[in-house]
């Protein structure tokens, strides 16, 4: 079946999916939040650790708020190893890893296929488009997202005109420059 629209065309590596991944959470509300979070409960519990100490002369029944302020500041640290080693899994898992993808975006939907399968979306299914300067990542749902890396595009102006598309049809649009 031959559309009209604009092709986009890339592999789904390990390096794209990577860069895909760190975009998202670089603007997701729990991987910019966790780690402050965090870090601002284990200052707090140091801070209220601390009073009880002067307060009782001694650091006897300090040992627990310490390991769990150990714990938080650890997790901090670990979370951004623990997401690589996430994706790398999840990657070497994937039934598509490694495989071209194709997409067909006209101004009414966007078509993606692959090896092992072929899906349709209507630009109403998006919930949130975020803009990119590497691609556009598309949103059916808060946690799910779809890569168009610009890379993929063949020309500047199909990626101008699926920005125009997502911005008309998609409410929760946003350009970062990050």
């Amino acid at each position: 079946m031959v559309m009209e629209g604009v092709a986009v065309r890339h592999r789904w590596t390990l390096a794209e999916l990577q860069e895909a991944q760190r975009l998202h959470q670089r603007q997701s509300r729990y991987g910019r939040w966790m780690p402050v979070t965090l870090l601002t409960l284990a200052g707090v519990l140091v801070c209220m650790e601390a009073f009880l100490i002067v307060r009782r002369g001694t650091l006897e029944g300090s040992w627990g708020t310490f390991g769990l302020v150990a714990y938080l500041v650890l997790m901090v640290t670990l979370l951004p190893f623990m997401r690589r080693w996430a994706v790398r899994r999840n990657h070497a898992r994937s039934v598509d890893r490694d495989a071209e993808i194709r997409w067909q975006i006209t101004a009414t939907s966007l078509r993606n296929e692959t090896a092992n399968s072929t899906s349709e979306t209507k630009w109403a299914a998006f919930n949130k488009a975020v803009q990119t300067p590497g691609g556009l990542l598309l949103y059916p749902q808060p946690r799910l997202f779809y890569w168009l890396p610009r890379h993929g595009f063949e020309t500047e102006e199909g990626f101008e005109t699926v920005i125009a598309w997502a911005r008309e049809h998609i409410k929760d649009f946003r350009a970062v420059r990050w």
